[in-house]
């Protein structure tokens, strides 16, 4: 295997490294998620009561 050959698998290595990483940490693999949930137009129910 060539050089050039590696790289890209090195780099799927990492990846999938990295991932199975944020499986083992539940808070790793939320906080993408929960990006979504953090903006202005959300801001009006953060007082909301709980049902």
């Amino acid at each position: 295997m060539t050089a050039a050959q590696e790289v890209p698998d090195f780099a799927e290595f990492l990846l999938r490294r990295e991932a199975a990483r944020e499986d083992r940490q539940p808070c790793a693999a939320q906080h993408p998620a929960m990006t979504d949930w953090d903006n202005a137009e959300d801001d009006g129910w953060n007082d909301a009561p709980a049902v």
